[in-house]
Parts: C-alpha cells; structure tokens; sequence
C-alpha cells in the first residue's frame, strides 16, 4: 500500500473570515464533558461559600473544611484551569487557518473577558475572570 504524496495543490488553504461557521471544527465532547464535571465541582464550592461564608470571609480556600478544601476545591479549580488553557490553544491552532494574526484575536478576546471579570469582580469579589485574562 503506498502513502499518499504531498503536493502544493494538495496544502490547506487559509478560508476568508467570512467563510462559512463550519470551517472552525467539531466541538471536542471529551474537553466539554470534563469542563461541565469541572464547572458542577466549583458550582459546590461557590454555594458552600455563600451559605456558610457570608461577607469578609466569601472566597477564601483557607477557610473552608478539609473535605471541602481536599475533594473539590484542590481538584475542580485545577482541571478546570487546565482546560481552560487548552481552549487558549485549540482558539490560536484554529485562528491560525483563518488570520495571519492569531495572537492579536486572542488578545482582543482576553482583554473583553478582562473587562467582564473587572465588571463581575464589582458585585463578586474574588471571582477568577480577572485572573484567568490577566495571566494568560
């Protein structure tokens, strides 16, 4: 059985940005799985911050039981970090087929999210929105 060669006819080609939505790829159902399985961990760790921590104390990992502190706030926040910066770099590998500048959309995204997560930090101090656009 022989390989098939590569020819320049035969490259990818750069698509305009206005092509059609289907060109940016499948959703990867593994990676969403394990973001909504992240999500659902940190879902508990904010009602349990809420209910039992009320004011100066909402947001701090110190505070929180052992349980809580080994099992779901050492364990979510992580993998959803983790994930977080996969989707940086499945963003860039696929605005690469269709800008030359791939950095420049991702910038222009982070400082958007920046914005939000300045505007979330206002009514939920110690939200990681600010911190997830600042240090990427």
């Amino acid at each position: 059985m022989t390989q098939p060669t590569w020819t320049p006819d035969s490259a990818p080609t750069r698509t305009p940005p206005s092509a059609d939505v289907s060109t940016a790829g499948p959703r990867i159902r593994a990676l969403d799985t394990l973001r909504g399985f992240a999500l659902c961990g940190i879902l508990i760790i904010n009602i349990y911050q809420q209910v039992v921590f009320r004011g100066a104390a909402a947001g701090t990992s110190s505070r929180l039981p052992e349980v809580v502190q080994l099992f779901f706030y050492e364990r979510f926040y992580p993998i959803f970090s983790i994930l977080f910066g996969i989707g940086f770099g499945i963003f860039l590998r696929r605005a690469a087929t269709r800008t030359a500048q791939p950095r420049v959309v991702l910038a222009r995204r982070l400082v958007v999210l920046l914005f939000i997560g300045i505007a979330h930090f206002v009514v939920h101090p110690g939200e990681a929105l600010t911190a997830y656009a600042w240090r990427a």
